[in-house]
C-alpha cells in the first residue's frame, strides 16, 4: 500500500507542477501545455486576456477613396493657392497669415489614405519631432534601438498635456477624421510628448549624430503634442497596422496606418495609407480559437533548431489585407509578435550592441495556414 501511495503522490506532483491553459469550453484542441514547449520557444502572453471571437467574415474590398472637396472643407484653415494632380493623387496647398498647409490624397499609385502637414512660420513642428520620435507603427526598429533617443520607451503614454485632457484630444481628432471621410476607427495607442522630454531627447539626438553645424531647435511649451495611432475597424476587428509580411514587402505594403499629431493649434499632421472600403457583405466563418493557434505555433516550432529565445509577446485577431487578381480580400488572421535577442556588429566601428529583433507570424484564422505574403 505504501508503494502505491508513493506512486500516486508522485503522479499528483507532476500534474501540479505542469502549467496548462484550458479553455472553459474544453475540447481536444483547447488544452495547451505551456511547460512542454519546443526548446527556446517562450510564450509570454496571458491567454486569458486575449479576445477570441468565434466567427468572422471574409470580405471583398477596395482601397478607400477620399473626396477632395470633403477633405478640404474638413482640414484646410487657410486659402487654397494651388491644386495639382500628382502621380499619387491630388495635391493641395493653402496659405494663411502665418501658416502653410499641404495635403496629398493617396488615390493613385499609393492608395487608401492622405498626408496632411501644417507649417507655421515656415516650420513644420512634426518635422522637428520626427527627428527624435518614430512616426511608425510596430515595435522600435534596429535604427531606433541603435540611436536610443528615438525609442518609444522614452516617452509617456496617456498623460494629459497642458492644453487639453487626453480623452478630449482623442475625441477632437476622431471627430475631425470622421468629418474628413475616414471609415470606422479606434484608438490603438497614445503618446504625450511634453517639452521636457522633447528637449532632452533632441539634445541627445544632436550629440549622438554630431550635428555641429545644424541650427539648434528649441522646443517650447506650445510645441507639446499628442501622438495618436488609430486602426480601421471592421465589425469590431481591427485591421493590422504593422508590417507583418516576410521578406520584400508587396506593392505599397499590407499595413493600414492612421497616425496623427495634435498640438494646442490643432492637427499638425495626418499620415494614413491602406484604408479599405468593403465591396461585399462577406460570408461568416467559424474561427480557430487562440488555443488552437498556440498549438499550431508549437507544432510549427517542434523539431526546429533555434539558437536564441523566441518570445511570443503579443497575440491578436486582426483583419489583414491580401491582394488578388480580383481586388483586395480582407481575411481574419491571428497575428503573433515574436521577439528575440541579437547582437549588432557595426561594420564601421566594430562595436557590438545588444538589440531586439521583432517579427510577426500570421495564421489564417479560418484554415490555420501561415500567411507570409500579402499577395
Amino acid at each position: 500500500m505504501k508503494k502505491y501511495g508513493i506512486i500516486f503522490l508522485f503522479t499528483l506532483f507532476l500534474v501540479a507542477s505542469c502549467t496548462f491553459y484550458v479553455n472553459e469550453n474544453t475540447d481536444e484542441d483547447t488544452l495547451v501545455n505551456l511547460n512542454n514547449l519546443p526548446y527556446n520557444l517562450i510564450i509570454n502572453i496571458n491567454l486569458n486576456e486575449v479576445s477570441s471571437p468565434e466567427h468572422a467574415s471574409v470580405y471583398a474590398a477596395g482601397y478607400h477613396k477620399f473626396c477632395k472637396d470633403r477633405v478640404i472643407d474638413s482640414l484646410i484653415r487657410g486659402d487654397i493657392v494651388e491644386i495639382e494632380q500628382m502621380a499619387v493623387g491630388p495635391w493641395i496647398k493653402a496659405e494663411g497669415t502665418e501658416t502653410t498647409e499641404y495635403i496629398t490624397i493617396y488615390n493613385e499609385i499609393i492608395k487608401g489614405g492622405l498626408l496632411y502637414t501644417l507649417y507655421k512660420n515656415d516650420r513644420s513642428l512634426t518635422g522637428d519631432i520626427e527627428a527624435i520620435f518614430p512616426n511608425e507603427t510596430g515595435r522600435d526598429s534596429l535604427t531606433q534601438q541603435l540611436q536610443g533617443y528615438s525609442m518609444r520607451e522614452n516617452y509617456q503614454r496617456n498623460i494629459d498635456l497642458y492644453f487639453m485632457r487626453q480623452y478630449e484630444a482623442v475625441e477632437k481628432v476622431m471627430s475631425a477624421l470622421y468629418n474628413t471621410g475616414f471609415p470606422n476607427i479606434e484608438l490603438e495607442v497614445s503618446y504625450s510628448l511634453d517639452v521636457t522630454v522633447l528637449s532632452s531627447q533632441y539634445l541627445q539626438h544632436m550629440s549622438n549624430e554630431r550635428l555641429e553645424n545644424v541650427p539648434l531647435v528649441t522646443f517650447t511649451k506650445e510645441d507639446e503634442v499628442y501622438y495618436f495611432q488609430f486602426r480601421q475597424i471592421v465589425n469590431g476587428i481591427p485591421l493590422s497596422n504593422v508590417l507583418w509580411e516576410e521578406g520584400t514587402r508587396t506593392n505599397q505594403g499590407a499595413e493600414t496606418i492612421i497616425n496623427v499629431f495634435l498640438s494646442e493649434s490643432g492637427i499638425e499632421s495626418i499620415y494614413s495609407v491602406g484604408l479599405v472600403t468593403l465591396h461585399s457583405e462577406g460570408v461568416e466563418n467559424r474561427l480557430l480559437s487562440k488555443e488552437q493557434v498556440i498549438n499550431l505555433l508549437i507544432k510549427e516550432y517542434t523539431g526546429l533548431i533555434i539558437q536564441s529565445e523566441n518570445r511570443v509577446e503579443e497575440m491578436e485577431l486582426c483583419y489583414i489585407v491580401i491582394s488578388s487578381s480580383e481586388g483586395l480580400i480582407l481575411t481574419p488572421a491571428w497575428v503573433l509578435l515574436i521577439e528575440s535577442d541579437a547582437i549588432w556588429d557595426d561594420p564601421l566601428t566594430g562595436v557590438l550592441t545588444p538589440v531586439t529583433e521583432y517579427r510577426y507570424l500570421v495564421f489564417n484564422a479560418i484554415t490555420g495556414e501561415i500567411i507570409r505574403k500579402a499577395s
